[in-house]
């Protein structure tokens, strides 16, 4: 009679409780590493601790009088440059109006006054010219500016000797007097 040696198939409970116990073993000793490296780390902040207490002191045994008095005169000219720069930085420089406004003017135009505000970067001028023809081409002009924010034609009259008078209001970006 023969034998027949028939292997038994692996169960899948044995695979699910390896894995399971893969997984606890994992997690315990992974407490274990951040539990000490908790430990270490109190040991290190105390260790630089006192290291960052005997270095202040060893800069409190250093410092004397002149070093000190010295100190305080590099803060008061730091502080002294920082405003210097600050009222450099906000400095608007009315002379560039002019800069701005002389390659925009129309030839049969002129200007004879000009009122200028920089802090609220206003311009009024008082002009004359030929004719109404030229002032619409002066204004259309002023118009296609992009440094222009808004302009105001008033005090329009026509002059004895012929030709026409006019004040203009310019309320002008601030890049134009820097």
């Amino acid at each position: 009679m023969a034998i027949e040696i028939i292997p038994k198939p692996k169960t899948r409970k044995k695979l699910a409780v390896s894995f399971i116990n893969i997984a606890y073993y994992g997690v315990v000793s992974l407490f274990f590493i951040v539990f000490i490296g908790y430990g270490f780390s109190f040991i290190f902040e105390k260790n630089m601790n006192d290291q960052l207490k005997e270095l202040g002191l060893l800069i409190q045994e250093k410092r004397n009088p002149e070093t000190q008095a010295l100190e305080q005169g590099i803060l008061d000219f730091n502080e002294k440059l920082t405003a210097f720069k600050s009222a450099f930085d906000s400095y608007r420089k009315p002379s560039k109006f002019f800069g701005f406004l002389s390659p925009i003017c129309h030839e049969k135009v002129f200007f004879s006054r000009t009122n200028l505000d920089v802090g609220e970067s206003k311009a009024l001028l008082y002009g004359n010219t030929q004719s109404f023809k030229t002032l619409k081409e002066q204004m259309l002009i002023f118009d296609g500016q992009e440094l222009i924010d808004d302009i105001d034609l008033t005090g329009i009259s026509i002059l004895e000797q012929g030709g026409v008078s006019f004040d203009a209001s310019f309320i002008l970006k601030t890049q134009v007097f820097k």
